[in-house]
């Protein structure tokens, strides 16, 4: 290996083309004085555009549109002189110019060079090279060197670079690697190569040719487990993934399949030391994990659960954020639910649990939330809610996190584990006091709408509407949340929601018809507001579904405004059947004044 090519050691600025590409003249220019060659007004404008880097240089100002049109010119100088080297003195003198005129960090430079096929003027010469066989390694390695900084240009020039090489940049990549493979040039010309295939990843078109090229992603898969290849090669590698699973998002299930690629990711993620590689590695998982096609074979691999526990106690944020993210969605297919569940002896619930009530990051803990209502089914309910303290959690979280997304996402965690325990069981009515608890603990309104929205869901379902109605604390709660100053039209219907569904059972007409309902039903069916419409028809419903119980007749007689809200609503209301419907309920309850 070459001494000097630990690019670890020292950064891709530091790397120059290798000596036999310095100081050769070119047979056609041989006999010029050095300093009257066309390429020395290159050089002073390349030291033009290393000073303009800094802010408050002279070149920052207006004059500097100049250089732009001076770059123009000279990369169209650049671009045929390569066409035209043909000798090897002619692209050694070539390809040293153009280490010089390109080395800067100038975006808007790097997009010219783009846009003047300096791309082209390359590939046609990585082609010739790539055609005379192994004897030109060091060409190729010095082509990709230049291709690297070409390509930190813009994304849109990125796209348009693309477009112009397409998908023949990546075969003759392909046959690079090949070429490069057993030779003492592999690190320092795969971290280059690397680095041209990351800035593409970039272009979604890019991405989805680099998927359909699987010896790309052979390519990517060999660097990230060779264990002699270069750090930043591998870094790239990496990164170059996470990028292809964001953007070809429909191809998920073809990457999660390509031999050996999970397995790469894997050992990626239990390195120590790499902790960069860690954090890209666990983004790529992530990505993987949110098509619905890969969610049941991720969880099946042997390992996956494993490493991404392992990762949610990483030191880095992001990779932990990465962890919980994955699980989550893994979480959302139904037959996942069991496996998280017991895997490694609920483990995977204990640490949600912690996460979601110990960690300092907001968003960890709302996505550990959110992991948590994902395990729930009804074949896993009963485990979760018998692991300890996982619903003290919740309510802990629901009632005094400060993250008001991390309180509705315990909310809806317990929401759905109510949703699917059954009604006789000793923890039911105990979640049923826990929402009651949450309602009681002055949450912000955004919570009120989660719980409201909650009763409403759970009072469509027969089986849960003769447990509510049971339950006078959480009839109480409903009726506070929709007399609160601060309720919302929205608050106020999920609550006349939830009574009209409850009163639609004969059975809980009398156990609802109480004071403190009427009062809230006569509120909301009075309000005067053209948003409210929906809440208004739900209220006089109840109205008149509680007064077909003869019973309830006389108490919603008396009750203060509920005649004067039901003719309000007869001579307003569009729907000719409700209104007919209202009106023989005044009939009824008119002989109990």
């Amino acid at each position: 290996m070459l001494a000097s090519k630990d690019l670890n050691r020292q950064p891709v600025r530091s790397i120059s083309v290798p000596n036999r590409y310095r100081k050769h003249k070119s047979v056609d220019v041989e006999d010029r004085n050095p300093r009257s060659s066309p390429y020395d007004e290159v050089e002073n404008m390349v030291y033009k555009e290393k000073v303009a880097e800094h802010p408050e240089s002279p070149v920052n100002r207006p004059r500097a549109r100049n250089l732009e049109g001076k770059h123009r010119t000279h990369v169209q100088i650049m671009s045929r002189t390569l066409l035209q080297a043909i000798t090897d003195d002619q692209r050694n003198m070539a390809f040293s110019q153009a280490q010089q005129m390109l080395d800067h960090k100038i975006e808007t430079l790097h997009d010219i060079e783009i846009s003047e096929g300096i791309v082209s003027s390359l590939c046609l010469q990585l082609g010739y090279v790539l055609n005379k066989g192994n004897s030109y390694v060091q060409d190729i390695v010095t082509i990709f060197s230049l291709l690297s900084l070409v390509y930190q240009c813009s994304d849109k020039s990125k796209a348009k670079s693309f477009q112009q090489a397409g998908e023949d940049l990546f075969r003759m990549i392909e046959i690079a690697f090949d070429n490069i493979r057993d030779t003492e040039y592999f690190d320092w010309c795969t971290y280059h190569i690397m680095r041209v295939v990351r800035a593409l990843s970039r272009v979604k078109e890019a991405s989805i040719a680099m998927v359909r090229q699987e010896e790309m992603l052979n390519i990517i898969r060999i660097i990230i487990l060779d264990t002699d290849s270069n750090l930043g090669a591998k870094l790239d590698a990496v990164a170059t993934l996470k990028n292809i699973t964001y953007y070809a998002e429909d191809h998920r299930l073809k990457i999660l399949h390509h031999p050996g690629l999970i397995d790469a990711l894997i050992r990626t993620c239990t390195v120590h030391g790499d902790e960069m590689g860690k954090e890209f590695a666990s983004a790529v998982i992530r990505n993987l994990a949110m098509a619905q096609n890969t969610k049941i074979p991720m969880v099946e691999h042997s390992c996956l659960l494993d490493v991404l526990v392992e990762l949610t106690d990483d030191p880095d944020l992001k990779t932990r954020r990465n962890a919980i993210s994955a699980i989550g969605s893994l979480a959302i297919a139904d037959e996942n639910s069991i496996a998280f569940v017991t895997h490694g002896e609920g483990i995977i619930l204990q640490i949600m649990r912690r996460l979601v009530e110990e960690e300092e990051d907001a968003i960890i803990r709302r996505r550990a939330a959110r992991a948590l209502r994902c395990f729930g089914r009804k074949e896993t309910v009963e485990m979760i809610v018998d692991c300890k303290d996982i619903v003290n959690s919740l309510c802990k979280v629901a009632m005094q996190d400060k993250s008001i997304e991390a309180q509705i996402e315990a909310i809806e965690a317990l929401a759905c584990y109510i949703s699917h325990a059954h009604e006789m069981t000793s923890y039911y009515k105990k979640m049923l006091d826990a929402m009651v608890n949450i309602a009681n603990s002055s949450p912000p309104l955004s919570c009120l709408v989660t719980l409201v929205k909650t009763m409403n869901t759970l009072s469509c379902f027969d089986r849960h509407q003769k447990p509510m109605t049971d339950h006078p604390e959480l009839l109480q709660t409903v009726c506070q949340i929709a007399k609160k100053s601060k309720a919302t039209v929205t608050c106020l219907e999920q609550a006349a929601s939830v009574f009209y569904n409850l009163s639609c059972d004969e059975e809980s007409r009398e156990k609802i018809t109480t004071p403190q309902i009427l009062e809230v039903l006569v509120s909301i069916g009075s309000k005067d507001d053209a948003d409210a419409i929906l809440a208004n028809a739900f209220a006089v419903r109840t109205l008149v579904n509680l007064a077909k119980f003869e019973d309830n007749r006389i108490v919603m007689a008396q009750e203060n405004g509920l005649l004067k809200c039901l003719i309000q609503f007869a001579s307003t209301s569009q729907d000719s059947t409700t209104k007919d419907e209202v009106k023989a309920t005044i009939i009824t309850l008119i002989p109990s004044l």
